[in-house]
């Protein structure tokens, strides 16, 4: 899968970031991002022909046994404890960051809208975004520069960006070990 990420990735840094066609450029990254988790199922074919060989023989039986060892852990069952731990490390942390997000949400004043609602934060620390069907703005930003701020956020909740990020972020859990996944997030 990384290496099909990597590719695809390489491709699309390459060839198609430097056109503008956004709503492409996001189905691309979305399409290769998911669609390389099924890749290594595929059975290619490999190019050698099944005919038999004109020259065989045959050898004894070699029994080959396995080092013993005195090793508490394996090092297949320490990777799967360190995978184990970055997993729910990950996930631990994807949960507080979903919570804050909710937190912030309610914390706001409400400003219900045809297809979002928009959501006026007193601080002026936390800069405006979109989360699903909400669009948070912050104090200053609602003051000075509402309609722009609203204007580019409601694309973001329109086209369900913020759908792409969870299902990275969701990736990232799966693959926290995977850098890639850091570059998709940065492109989408």
């Amino acid at each position: 899968v990384s290496v099909y990420w990597l590719f695809f990735l390489l491709f699309y840094q390459l060839i198609l970031s430097r056109y503008t066609f956004f709503v492409w450029n996001r189905m691309y990254l979305l399409a290769t991002l998911v669609g390389s988790l099924g890749l290594p199922y595929l059975r290619y074919p490999s190019g050698v022909s099944d005919s038999p060989m004109p020259y065989t023989f045959t050898l004894d039986p070699i029994l080959i046994a396995a080092p013993q060892s005195d090793a508490i852990w394996s090092s297949s069952t320490l990777l799967g404890i360190i995978y184990l731990t970055g997993l729910i490390w990950m996930t631990l942390q994807l949960y507080a960051h979903l919570k804050q997000i909710m937190l912030l949400l309610r914390s706001g004043e409400m400003i219900e809208l045809e297809d979002c609602t928009v959501v006026i934060l007193n601080s002026h620390h936390t800069g405006s975004f979109s989360f699903l069907k909400w669009i948070v703005i912050n104090r200053r930003d609602y003051e000075n520069h509402f309609d722009t701020i609203l204007c580019h956020e409601m694309v973001h909740t329109h086209q369900r960006h913020s759908l792409d990020i969870l299902l990275i972020e969701v990736l990232h859990v799966v693959f926290w070990f995977n850098p890639i996944l850091l570059l998709y997030k940065k492109r989408l």
